[in-house]
């Protein structure tokens, strides 16, 4: 999330129109979310187009949270909400330095923590694989920790427990299930797209 969200350069090819120079410039083009989603699916790239007939399989370990990732900080509309209410403390020396009040209070947010649920496996190339999924029934429920209020994902009633969640994921793999898989083994090289459900979000 930290890469997505990072300002990048254009190149010369997608070169952007200055009404003011009046002239197609090479200028930084800068993607942030404006509000967190109830539930936020990450597809993680797995494939290399390396030609036009070959693409190359990507099995690098990625390293992603499967309790409470905050995204406190890349969500703007919390960001603007949290310097009106005089939460940001940085806000004022940002803006003196002129940048763009990227630098921020960056407390966790309990409107912005997510938990991991779902993973969904690719194994094989381009040309064939075979995919399997890892589920967690618990968090998909109740999350693993206290949600906005004390409750657990819209259920104020019960909070998510860690403990419960890190024992609570099953693997699919066609016909066959397995129970108490071990979160190490979920975070594996693997892995093609993450489900994640936001903390006190109400899911049916």
């Amino acid at each position: 999330m930290d890469a997505f969200c990072t300002s990048e350069k254009l190149d010369a090819q997608n070169e952007w129109y200055c009404g003011k120079c009046k002239n197609h410039v090479r200028a930084r083009k800068h993607m942030q979310p404006w509000k967190v989603p109830d539930v936020l699916v990450v597809h993680l790239k797995r494939f290399s187009s390396g030609s036009q007939y070959y693409a190359r399989k990507l099995e690098d370990q990625v390293d992603f949270p499967l309790i409470g990732w905050d995204l406190t900080k890349h969500c703007l509309q919390r960001k603007m909400e949290r310097r009106a209410a005089g939460q940001d403390r940085s806000a004022g020396s940002a803006a003196a330095k002129g940048g763009g009040g990227d630098e921020g209070d960056d407390t966790p947010d309990m409107e912005s923590l997510y938990d991991c649920y779902g993973v969904v496996n690719h194994f094989g190339n381009m040309g064939f694989g075979h995919y399997t999924a890892y589920a967690n029934h618990y968090v998909a429920r109740y999350g693993a920790g206290p949600g906005p209020g004390g409750g657990g994902l819209g259920a104020k009633r019960h909070a998510g427990d860690p403990e419960t969640a890190d024992a609570s994921w099953l693997e699919f793999d066609d016909s066959r299930v397995t129970d108490r898989v071990s979160p190490a083994s979920v975070k594996s090289n693997s892995a093609y797209i993450l489900f994640y459900r936001r903390r006190g979000a109400h899911m049916a």
